[in-house]
């Protein structure tokens, strides 16, 4: 087996500039670990005796034992005299040829895990291909809405692999229509906004979060209005410091109905890492409002219980934006920017 190892050699050649100046090299040899003594390595075919820099060549490593290990190399001026040794670490790693184990066992389970090993299991032919692996679910003791569905298999090593997920709906078991949910960063909170339709006989509604996207916790909850009419919810949750810096955090909403059966809404993200503070000028306003974010694409004031106002597409090339509007009374709005990878930010903006 041979690895192939380019050596760029610029820099022995500069550290021996003064005794090889315009010289012409006569040998290029390599050895690893122990020197068998000048002229006695393994020799590098030369191209050209005056051209080394960026020298490439083969090195038999076949012999090597696994680990770390030195490679040497090192020339010779047509005077005869040698350079310095060059160094360079190296990791010899062995692979294996041997046939990978056969997946001998594959389970699954929706929205709550069990336990690795603990989950619904699956039954698998000898070496299957699980690619093409298909299987009958039993949902029917599922509540109707939205759920998520976890499978995992185990190989004959007894290794698992990791947890695949993926989201599926069953039509309402509610009357309830959930018309739209999103979230946005405040500052060091996050605001959750939800619409519904056609309530009738819901309990309450739960805000549940998770770093992974597999574990939830609570975040918040608020009561059920019920009635037939569209009704708009809003939470602000307030993060814990071990989450502001989170690269992602996951939610969604889980609606209850009073006699326990329950669905979820589909999952939405923030982002506190990548998120920057923004600028907003005059605050209070009266019909203009002056924005300093980089890379914004669109900017909307709605009220407080979410229902939009306003609406603009903003050039993503500039920094600065004014935005007018006109006609809003007096009184405390949330203004959304949205940025080009799509990150949310909302600040408190107060007309008056």
């Amino acid at each position: 087996m041979y690895k192939k190892i380019i050596m760029f050699l610029w820099c022995f050649v500069v550290a021996q500039a003064n005794a090889f100046a315009q010289t012409t090299i006569l040998r290029v040899e390599y050895f690893f670990g122990v020197d068998p003594g000048f002229g006695l390595a393994t020799p590098v075919p030369l191209v050209s005796a005056n051209e080394i820099n960026n020298l490439s060549f083969n090195v038999d490593v076949s012999a090597l034992p696994k680990g770390l290990h030195y490679f040497m190399v090192r020339s010779q001026a047509a005077t005869g005299q040698w350079s310095i040794v060059n160094k360079r670490m190296v990791y010899r790693e062995l692979f294996s040829t041997a046939t990978l184990p056969s997946i001998g066992y594959v389970e699954y389970f929706i929205d709550n895990d069990p336990g690795i090993g603990n989950a619904t299991s699956i039954p698998v032919a000898t070496n299957p291909n699980v690619e093409d692996l298909t299987a009958s679910i039993d949902i029917s003791m599922l509540a109707k809405g939205g759920h998520y569905f976890y499978v995992r298999t185990r190989d004959t090593e007894g290794k698992f692999s990791t947890t695949t997920v993926k989201y599926f709906e069953i039509e309402d078991i509610l009357p309830l229509k959930l018309l739209s949910y999103s979230t946005a960063l405040d500052n060091r909170s996050v605001r959750h906004f939800w619409t519904t339709a056609n309530e009738m006989n819901v309990s309450h509604f739960m805000v549940e979060r998770s770093i992974d996207g597999m574990n939830f916790t609570t975040a918040g909850r608020i009561e059920a209005k019920n009635g037939t009419a569209q009704q708009s919810y809003s939470l602000r949750e307030t993060l814990p410091a071990s989450l502001l810096n989170a690269a992602t955090i996951y939610y969604r909403l889980k609606m209850v109905d009073k006699d326990g059966t329950f669905s979820y809404s589909k999952l939405t993200t923030v982002a506190p890492q990548k998120l920057a503070q923004f600028v907003i000028s005059p605050n209070p306003a009266t019909n203009f409002v002056n924005i300093a974010i980089p890379k914004a694409k669109m900017v909307a004031i709605s009220t407080v219980t979410g229902q939009t106002l306003y609406r603009a597409t903003l050039d993503a090339s500039a920094d600065t934006h004014t935005v007018r509007f006109n006609r809003l009374p007096a009184g405390t709005y949330l203004l959304k920017v949205v940025k080009e990878n799509n990150d949310t930010i909302v600040e408190k903006l107060l007309i008056r």
